[in-house]
């Protein structure tokens, strides 16, 4: 996952358990996303990568690092094609 995240965005919780709005600035657009993106995107936020961020993940969503880097990589590329992630040259 080559991945970082996109600047200008800002997550707001919904009344919906579990749920959140996403907000881009560029361009501008407003997303349903769910609370396992969410957390992608916080640990985003704090820096991490690469096996930090997959162990960390698989720690909080209570998941085998295999599957852990599975999901992840299906959210990241789902949050990329939204606008939210921007990839990293290789």
């Amino acid at each position: 996952m080559n991945y970082k995240l996109a600047k200008g965005i800002q997550y707001r919780p919904l009344s919906i358990k579990g749920r959140f709005l996403a907000f881009t600035t560029t361009p501008p657009t407003v997303l349903q996303i769910d609370a396992g993106s969410v957390l992608l995107l916080k640990l985003f936020e704090r820096g991490l990568t690469g096996d930090e961020l997959v162990g960390r993940y698989a720690e909080l969503r209570k998941k085998s690092d295999a599957d852990a880097r599975k999901e992840l990589a299906r959210r990241a590329d789902g949050l990329a094609g939204a606008g939210l992630l921007e990839e990293l040259p290789a």
